[in-house]
Parts: C-alpha cells; structure tokens; sequence
C-alpha cells in the first residue's frame, strides 16, 4: 500500500477523476500550498480519514 497521499500532475488528476466516474475507490482533495503547509501531522490524518 502506498503512502496516505500523493501530489499528483495535470494528467494524473484526469486519471483519477475518470476513475473515480467510473466508481473506482477514489478521494481527490484540493488545498492551497498554504492549507497544506498549516496542516500538522494530526490535521492531515484526520482530512484524509
């Protein structure tokens, strides 16, 4: 199992947005370098619970 993130090109988004449409088990979440940068360990876990 890969890490509970990853930063992902243009072409990757699309990628996991048609899998998504298609009814894959896909969560895409957007924030801001600056949201990211002000999330701790704890506030990335609990976003991405």
């Amino acid at each position: 199992m890969g890490p509970p993130f990853e930063f992902l090109s243009g072409k990757a988004v699309g990628y996991y947005e048609r899998m998504k449409e298609k009814g894959g088990n896909v969560f895409i979440d957007t924030l801001s370098y600056e949201e990211f940068m002000m999330l701790g360990e704890a506030g990335l876990s609990r976003r991405l619970a």
